[in-house]
């Protein structure tokens, strides 16, 4: 056999065995079967709900939308963002025919939120962190005060270098949270398309102190979802494209962080949120594929999944609590739980979902 024949062999068995990996990471491989969460509302009204929390005190949901599949398309394409600004919803889960209700954010400039988080002060105050996109290589998190009634008030603004290609934020304490970076280049970067062709291990997690950002944690492939114990002893990380949740040990800082271990659970998993009981939950999306096509084309539909992890478990464990081929909504990204009911939202959708166990 020829050298040349053997490097023509090589080179196609690499190639082969990429888009093997490829295909895999994307789910195609993944079967998509039915699981019922109760019975599901439509709560119609607003283009997107990337990222929902719970004030379970207040029993109000804060909703991020962005503006959905126009503000993902501009993200795509190599102009300024270019579309409608988005806001921030609420819900009150103390009535059960509310509806959600329109913020009207003035956020002092171009509004396109993503990942959220909420944080309660020990005088009792509280504050929303939102992840703001500006551009596809403009970010910002902004601070809101939030009111007895509920209504948003722009407290302060802030711009570091290490916020990169920004998608979830976790409040650590007034003025301080960790970011993900879900790449590790620029989103208009050809390393950015490097990274996701190849399904490279460049994304990270980063530290803002309250004065300055630096980069805490990197080695991550597509940081998406992230969430701290209640004790902020120990630190989660969605990794989207990897299918698993990183587990981290806090060392004697709160920017010091050893990996523990993983769980692997063959989906791609969005953002994260704890339920009442001390379950983790995760908003994902069983085939990568399928969802880019449904942000090309809403009659595309992307299955959507809702993974609970049991973290008290050695080794961690999960299960599936709801799963559809996307018809019912598809993409979901993010699963909040009051009581007996579910809120899930997605990306590009003009409703989500909220269910009610019988």
């Amino acid at each position: 056999m020829s050298k040349k024949l053997i490097i023509i062999l090589v080179f196609a068995g690499l190639i082969a065995f990429q888009a093997y990996r490829v295909s895999r990471d994307a789910g195609v491989f993944t079967e998509v079967n039915a699981v019922t969460y109760g019975s599901c509302a439509k709560m119609h009204g607003l283009p997107g709900s990337e990222d929902i929390n719970i004030d379970r005190g207040n029993r109000v949901a804060f909703i991020s939308s962005g503006n959905g599949r126009e503000a993902f398309a501009s993200y795509d394409s190599d102009q300024p963002i270019d579309v409608a600004d988005g806001d921030i919803w609420r819900l009150d889960l103390s009535k059960p025919d509310s509806r959600p209700e329109r913020l009207n954010v003035n956020a002092g400039g171009k509004f396109h939120p993503h990942g959220i988080d909420l944080l309660t002060l020990p005088n009792g105050e509280r504050e929303l962190y939102v992840i703001n996109h500006l551009g596809r290589d403009e970010h910002e998190v902004l601070i809101f005060g939030i009111s007895a009634s509920h209504n948003l008030t722009l407290k302060r603004r802030i711009h570091y270098p290490e916020l990169i290609s920004p998608n979830d934020i976790k409040a650590i304490q007034s003025g301080q949270f960790f970011a993900t970076n879900d790449h590790g280049s620029p989103q208009s970067s050809f390393m950015a398309r490097v990274e996701e062709y190849l399904g490279l291990s460049w994304s990270s997690v980063s530290y803002f102190d309250g004065e300055k950002g630096s980069l805490m944690l990197k080695g991550i492939k597509s940081a998406n979802g992230i969430t701290l114990s209640p004790d902020q002893q120990t630190l989660y990380v969605a990794e989207a494209l990897g299918r698993s949740i990183k587990r981290y040990k806090r060392g004697d800082r709160i920017d010091q962080w050893e990996f523990a271990d993983q769980i692997n659970v063959d989906t791609a998993v969005d953002n994260l949120e704890w339920s009442e009981d001390g379950k983790l939950l995760a908003g994902a999306h069983p085939k990568i594929f399928d969802l880019l096509g449904h942000f090309a084309d809403a009659d595309n539909i992307s299955p959507s999944q809702v993974i609970s992890i049991n973290v008290e478990n050695a080794p961690m464990t999960y299960d599936t609590i709801y799963m559809n081929d996307g018809s019912e909504m598809s993409g979901s990204s993010v699963a909040v739980v009051l009581d007996n009911e579910m809120l899930i939202g997605n990306v590009a959708e003009n409703h989500f979902l909220r269910c009610r166990k019988n």
